[in-house]
Formats: C-alpha cells, sequence, structure tokens
C-alpha cells in the first residue's frame, strides 16, 4: 500500500511564481504574490498620498499586463490595479 501524506502541502510564496494566463493558456509570469503588500506608482492620474494594499486576489491578464485584486490596510478599500501601477 503506497504510503500517503496527510497533511496539506504549504503555499506558494514566491513573488515571482508562473501564473496561468486562462485565455490563451500560456505561461506567463507575475511578479507578485497574493498575501504581498504592495505600494502603487505616483502618476498624474494617481495622486493620492501614498498608501499599503494587500494583493487578495491574482485576475487574469489584460492585453498582456498581470492584474491584481488589491485591498487599502488604511480604510479596506478594494481596488482592481495592473501590474504596471505597483511601484
Amino acid at each position: 500500500m503506497p504510503h500517503r501524506s496527510g497533511g496539506a502541502s504549504a503555499p506558494t510564496t514566491r513573488a515571482h511564481a508562473n501564473m496561468k494566463d486562462s485565455d490563451s493558456g500560456n505561461m506567463q509570469s507575475r511578479k507578485f504574490a497574493v498575501g504581498q503588500n504592495i505600494i502603487l506608482k505616483q502618476s498624474a492620474l494617481h495622486r493620492a498620498p501614498p498608501d499599503t494594499f494587500e494583493i487578495v486576489r491574482l485576475l487574469p491578464f489584460e492585453r498582456g499586463s498581470p492584474q491584481y485584486r488589491i485591498k487599502s490596510l488604511r480604510d479596506g478599500h478594494e481596488r482592481v490595479v495592473t501590474e504596471s501601477d505597483i511601484a
């Protein structure tokens, strides 16, 4: 009888984990992982004071760019950003 491990495997925490693009089936790389804290880049469109966000969900690639659902650690609001929006 084969030996079976009863424990669950540890979650992947590598920031550069490869994630599958569900639309095309291609393997594409992401720089950030769920649970990681990030800060958004400052831009002409994003002039709010700096805030720290937590990545709460990986979303499908949009026009070749990974998307993330993020949550503000300051006030809890959530939004969707592309990888290029993250500092």
